[in-house]
Formats: structure tokens, sequence, C-alpha cells
């Protein structure tokens, strides 16, 4: 089942809806979703060779809280004043990590859970490359990008924080290693259109953070955000997640995703929709059969 969400719909995991039965629809049928039949017969004519890489992986990002004497942009007139800074940061190439701070959005926790995440995935995936701690930056991944390094991999996996901004689209971004001190010219958020400029080459990018599938409604585009900007870098298909999400049910989600892809060569859309049947069977315990930790996990594209 392919799903076009529209609107508000786009914020709604399908897979949680029931039949007459009181069964799951995620039980019935393998769904995916993407955002128009014509993204989706573009990604579908995309080739990539098979002799890339199995996978990079970036992890355990470390996470600063920053401050700033600076009060929330708790009104309209304050987030009006804010995009219209920030617009002149982008064009200047400067950084925006005060308007993260104004919206109350630049205190971020470690994440050790993301550690041992991409940790289990290399023990699946043993020719995975791993990039964990303080080597997570934003820098990091523009260099790989611009050495044509980035495109080598068939897939690329994100496990940190996301951030969608949804009165400002533009400032959603996947949050990356964070430094009181700025470094190497780089604010730690790889925003929108900075991911759209990347240069990859990948089947499958898993952003495994909170909120990444979500974005703000523009009317005939549906919900725009992280997921087309990763599928204009050059993904053919994607993992993202529509609500907060528990750090160790993700873990197990993800690992057990890319052992269903590894050991039983399902493809990725595949063997998301078999991993969200286990959690309701239990095979995880009774606790993550709840749709809060198995439906936010959604798939877009091929």
């Amino acid at each position: 089942m392919i799903i076009i969400p529209d609107g508000v719909l786009g914020f709604l995991p399908f897979e949680i809806l029931k039949d007459e039965n009181g069964k799951y629809l995620i039980e019935k049928y393998n769904i995916k979703y993407t955002q128009s039949m014509g993204v989706l017969d573009i990604i579908e004519k995309r080739k990539y060779p098979g002799s890339r890489k199995p996978m990079l992986a970036f992890g355990g990002a470390v996470y600063d809280e920053v401050r700033y004497s600076v009060d929330m942009a708790d009104t309209e007139i304050k987030v009006a004043a804010l995009e219209k800074n920030i617009f002149t940061s982008f064009e200047n190439q400067r950084s925006v990590r005060n308007a993260y701070a104004s919206l109350d959005m630049a205190k971020w926790t470690n994440l050790p859970g993301t550690l041992s995440e991409v940790s289990d995935i290399a023990s699946i995936i043993p020719e995975a490359e791993v990039i964990k701690g303080n080597s997570v930056t934003e820098n990091r991944i523009k260099e790989l990008s611009a050495r044509g390094d980035l495109s080598k991999y068939k897939v690329i996996h994100f496990a940190t924080h996301g951030l969608v901004v949804q009165e400002v689209p533009e400032l959603s971004a996947i949050v990356l290693s964070q430094f009181k001190k700025e470094k190497e010219g780089e604010d730690g958020y790889l925003r929108m259109n900075e991911i759209s400029e990347l240069n990859i080459k990948a089947d499958f990018v898993n952003l495994s953070a909170c909120e990444t599938g979500l974005g703000k409604i523009y009317g005939g585009e549906g919900v725009v955000g992280l997921t087309q900007s990763f599928l204009i870098a050059g993904a053919n298909g994607l993992s993202v997640s529509l609500w907060q999400v528990a750090d160790d049910s993700t873990s197990n989600f993800m690992v057990a995703m890319y052992k269903a892809v590894n050991e039983q060569g399902l493809g990725y859309s595949e063997a998301i929709n078999k991993v969200k049947r286990r959690f309701i069977k239990g095979d995880f315990g009774k606790t993550y059969q709840a749709p809060y930790y198995w439906a936010p996990f959604v798939y877009y594209g091929k």
C-alpha cells in the first residue's frame, strides 16, 4: 500500500489504524509513503552502482548545552523578526545558533543509546563504517560530500537529535555535535537547504532521530521537511520519525531492521514493516507493543 498523505495527514502513521476486527493496518499490508507520484517516478528512475560501500553510520554525537540570554520567541511578532534575521544569516553564511536559542531549541542532551545503536549495527554489518562522538560534526559531513566520499555508500544512518521548526521550516535540521565554542565555522545544525546540497547516492538514509518526518504544511505540497531535502540530495528511500521516540526502543527497532535486511535479504521498506509486526506481536516485550514505540518510523521512497 503506497500512501500519499495530504495536509495534516502527513503527521499520521496510517499503520496504527484498525479494522473492524481490531487488527492494525500494518498487520494486513506492507505500507510505504511518498510525497507524490511525480517524486516516486523520479527516484524509481535513479540507478546507482552496486559497487558502493555498505554503510556509513553516525552516532554518539556530543551535545554540550549552549545557553544564550535571549528571550524565547513566543509571539508571532518575534517569530517574524527572527525569520528576517536568519535569512540574512543564511545569505551571509553566518551561524544561526542564536536563532535556535531564542526558540528554546538549543539545549540538547547526550544520547548514550545512539552509541550502542551504531555499534550494534556495525556488528551486524561488519563492513559498515562508523563515525562517533565529537567527530560527528557538520563540517565532517560537508567535507565527505565535497570530496565525493558521501556518495560512495548504499546506506547512511544518522543516530542523532533531529529538529523540526514548523514556524520557520528552513531551520529544520539534523543536530550534530555541539560545542560551547563553534568549531570549523559551523554551528552544528545541518539544515534543510544544506542537506539538499549534499552529494548522496544512497539507496537508504535512516534518520534515527526525533520528529524528523515532520515539517510545515504548504498548500498543494503537503508536508515540507527533511524528507524532501534528502530525496533532492540523492536518497532513493529514507526512514523518518513522526514524534519523539524512546532511546532503547529505537535502538531495538533499528538493529532488528538491519538484521532483517542483512540476514533475510529484505528491502528496507519491507524490513521496517516486518519489525513493526514483531513489536505488535510482543517480541521485544509487552511494554513495546504500544504504537508509541513502533509507529513513528515511516518509510518514504522506493
